[in-house]
């Protein structure tokens, strides 16, 4: 099949007045035409009222099929009938070149990369040295007459989506399906046998979210150690062997690439060995409650900061020296659809209740590392920023704010 590369203009923002000639704002990325469906990046259509491409000179508009963010990978159509079925039968007619056919050198494999979330599994990417430039975003690259991948973004080096990751898991792509079973966990050392033979797992740091055991409701809990799944054993680096690209990757890029809807998990509870086949969820379904950015939107009532979390705010907070917030913060709310709403940058001197509940080590630049999730204003639940805004216009006494940390410790602060 020949492929052909296009240029791809995304038309963002109001259009201006009908005498102006273009819209407000347009970002031109790359593309890759395979017969009617182009490959390119999310971050290339993002929040586009018109995306077009070039043929023969001229831009012509085309569809967006499916776009994931978190993967920066978008999927645009130049015929309103194209199925799920045609896309993955052209995706999957391209010569391409697999992970562990990469000699060492020129290209490095990163295991553990994901584009934008924290929260997603985690997908090989391949770095180059080369130099691209930025408009380049989208473009395929070939090694040795077989296709590599496609540039997804650019900082001192330049990462590259497998095209081996996005044919293993485009029907997961184009569905937004992104399974897998999400869990805050660490690596540790285990002597099954207590003869001295160390061998590596997985303990988990917090309780899971609600997972199935075929239809019986299960959870993980803190402290649970999961010593294999689907019978393959850790490394020293916490991961497993892949059987779909033949690469040692971590838990949830196993998963994440895993053909199946469950796996057989064996783990200790209290010394005790357990194995259970568990479902994956859809992690769509279990965070989608989380915004991925910062959608600008604050809120300042008599001093006090509000806004929605975000994982960028979260990482924002990661970057403390002594933050301590506790990945509960992804899960707490699974089974909820409202977004989190948290007062931040908090005063401990101004914010009297934080003076007996948190140590020194939550403090920094004279600010309280931590969020608190706003949970109630006087009797109203709040589920959204939209909400304190509203509170804020109305406010004519004061009020009771009802906060809940990580731990599900509850405060009240009256402004």
């Amino acid at each position: 099949m020949v492929l052909s590369s296009t240029i791809i203009k995304a038309w963002r923002g109001e259009r201006l007045k009908s005498w102006a000639s273009e819209p407000a704002e347009v970002l031109t990325s790359t593309g890759t035409i395979i017969d009617n469906i182009i490959l390119t990046t999310h971050h290339g259509i993002k929040n586009a009222h018109t995306v077009q491409y070039e043929k023969d000179g001229i831009m012509q508009n085309c569809k967006v099929f499916s776009s994931i963010e978190q993967y920066d990978i978008g999927i645009l159509t130049l015929d309103d009938f194209v199925t799920f079925q045609q896309i993955k039968t052209l995706i999957k007619t391209i010569d391409y070149v697999r992970l562990n056919e990469l000699k060492k050198g020129k290209y490095i494999v990163i295991n553990d990369f994901c584009v934008h979330s924290r929260l997603y599994p985690r997908i090989p990417v391949i770095t180059v040295d080369e130099s691209y430039e930025q408009s380049d975003s989208g473009k395929m690259i070939y090694h040795e007459e077989k296709m590599l991948g496609m540039i997804i973004s650019k900082d001192t080096r330049v990462n590259i989506l497998p095209y081996e990751i996005i044919l293993t898991i485009i029907d997961k792509f184009i569905n937004n399906n992104i399974i897998s079973i999400p869990l805050n966990c660490s690596i540790c050392d285990i002597d099954i046998n207590e003869d001295g033979n160390i061998s590596y797992a997985l303990i988990l740091n917090d309780d899971s979210v609600k997972l199935l055991n075929g239809k019986k409701p299960f959870y993980f809990k803190k402290d649970d150690v999961i010593i294999s799944i689907d019978n393959k054993e850790f490394n020293k680096d916490g991961m497993i062997i892949s059987d779909n690209i033949n690469k040692y990757v971590y838990y949830d890029t196993y998963l994440l690439l895993n053909l199946n809807t469950s796996s057989k998990i064996k783990f200790y509870r209290n010394n005790e060995l357990k194995s259970l086949t568990i479902n994956y969820v859809n992690i769509n379904d279990s965070i989608y409650q989380i915004n991925i950015s910062d959608n600008n939107i604050k809120c300042d009532i008599n001093g006090f900061k509000f806004c929605e979390l975000s994982e960028d705010m979260i990482m924002n907070y990661y970057s403390k020296k002594h933050i301590k917030i506790i990945n509960k913060y992804y899960y707490l709310y699974a089974s909820n659809d409202e977004k989190l709403v948290v007062m931040y940058g908090i005063d401990p001197e101004k914010v009297k209740i934080f003076n007996e509940t948190f140590d020194g080590s939550y403090i920094e630049d004279n600010l309280v590392r931590k969020f608190l999730v706003v949970s109630k204003v006087g009797n109203k639940k709040i589920n959204g920023i939209e909400d304190m805004l509203t509170i804020k216009k109305n406010i004519n006494k004061t009020k009771i704010i009802t906060f809940i940390d990580a731990d599900m410790t509850e405060y009240k602060m009256t402004i």
